[in-house]
């Protein structure tokens, strides 16, 4: 379902996303399913599974460290889950996760260069699908600005009267009125 969410957030893997009737997102489950079996038959079962460990281990710790980032960009936001033990348990759970990190690159250093080489090409394309991204709403904004005065005015009534709960911003943060 992760690549489903790619392909509707951006419009280069839009395939992605896409069902067929009722069914799954077909597309986002082909591929998953071709670069499971690619790492399954082009590496040893224990190499593969310290890369997955390699990989998951740092995303975490870096997920978890963005609650740190969150809370110092946006000290007045609400928030509906309280981290317990905060920030105690969040910092020793990036400190475990980095103690796994460290290890695999002692103990196996190819596995983490690949596990790094893959983050690393997944930061790179998310660079440039991004820079699509943006292109793309610049070239819809350009195409807005040729609506007359009255259909902006109409367009402003209509957003004085949206639900802004649930509108969300380009950084992934939520906010309301309530925090504004």
């Amino acid at each position: 379902r992760i690549y489903q969410s790619i392909g509707e957030d951006y419009p280069t893997f839009s395939f992605l996303a896409k069902r067929a009737g009722g069914s799954g997102p077909f597309w986002a489950i082909c591929l998953q399913a071709i670069i499971a079996v690619l790492m399954l038959l082009t590496t040893k079962f224990d190499a593969l599974i310290a890369y997955m460990g390699f990989t998951l281990s740092l995303n975490a710790a870096l997920t978890v460290a963005g609650v740190f980032v969150q809370r110092k960009r946006f000290p007045n936001a609400k928030r509906p889950y309280r981290c317990w033990g905060y920030p105690i348990t969040p910092i020793l759970f990036i400190l475990l996760s980095l103690w796994m990190v460290v290890f695999t690159i002692a103990e196996t250093p190819m596995v983490a260069v690949s596990g790094s080489l893959t983050i690393l090409s997944g930061l790179g394309l998310y660079a440039i699908v991004a820079r699509t991204k943006k292109t793309a709403k610049t070239e819809l904004t350009m195409d807005d600005d040729t609506t007359s005065d009255t259909e902006n005015n109409d367009n402003a009534e209509n957003i004085d009267n949206t639900d802004t709960s649930t509108l969300t911003s380009d950084t992934g943060y939520m906010s309301t009125d309530n925090e504004r």
